[in-house]
């Protein structure tokens, strides 16, 4: 994943309703340092199956390149 903000990520699934506090948590773990990175971003309501995000800047600590960052979403932005 592309570290640096501006790049957009499609997030597919079933049952995406529209709302306006939909949103996906970015999270990159070090387990070898045991840091953690988190950060947030709002998503754009595609359609039933398909969400669109922008990727946050994720900061100094995240390695640019090729990282693994888990992306979680939230329906009611809790």
């Amino acid at each position: 994943m592309a570290k640096r903000k501006g790049y957009r990520i499609f997030i597919h699934g079933q049952n995406f309703l529209k709302s306006q506090e939909i949103r996906a948590k970015f999270t990159w773990d070090d387990t070898e340092n045991a840091k953690t990175v988190t950060k947030e971003s709002t998503c754009i309501f595609k359609n039933q199956t398909m969400l669109a995000a922008q990727i946050p800047d994720m900061g100094a600590e995240v390695p640019e390149g090729e990282t693994l960052v888990r992306v979680e979403v939230t329906l009611n932005g809790q």
